[in-house]
């Protein structure tokens, strides 16, 4: 009675191959999570190396919301039947610029979404995309800007609370 069943589970098992290995992220994103919210920074490179540019961006992959559960539960079964390599994510940027006089501005700007595209390991952000395997920050033309690094959640809230504090 048993052999039957051992039968039906091993011919089972053995068409599920090994996994191919993950390729390793400097800047890794959990695409499966509904709830996450992730930061990352990217620094502007400095045309002039004696000045210390303090230009940067932060982006706030944000959690997708309540009421999204169910769709991340339908896309989890359905990647099974045809893998799915493209995620969304609502996005806010926080930019703090200077200007040739050495002043600094800060900027927020809401309501963008960010795709995340697993095959080709590629943040796709408003203003251009990051390289998940090195950080490197590119304009729309594929200049690069920048290196960019993922920040713990903690530090990530206090750099975005600095933008809406220097707002009011």
């Amino acid at each position: 009675m048993y052999r039957p069943l051992l039968v039906a589970l091993v011919t089972l098992l053995a068409g599920c191959g090994t996994r191919s290995p993950e390729t390793d992220l400097l800047i890794p994103i959990n695409v499966r999570c509904s709830t996450c919210t992730d930061y990352i920074r990217c620094d502007k490179a400095s045309d002039n190396r004696a000045v210390h540019d303090t230009a940067f961006s932060l982006y706030e992959l944000q959690a997708k919301g309540p009421g999204n559960e169910i769709t991340s539960i339908t896309e989890y079964f359905l990647q099974f039947v045809e893998p799915k390599t493209r995620f969304t994510r609502p996005l806010a940027v926080y930019a703090q610029t200077v200007a040739e006089s050495g002043q600094t501005g800060w900027h927020t700007s809401l309501n963008h979404t960010v795709i995340i595209d697993r095959a080709g390991h590629r943040i796709e952000l408003p203003d251009g995309w990051i390289d998940q395997r090195n950080g490197e920050w590119h304009d729309k033309d594929n200049g690069i800007q920048g290196v960019c690094r993922i920040l713990d959640r903690q530090e990530g809230r206090q750099i975005a609370s600095l933008f809406m504090e220097n707002e009011q």
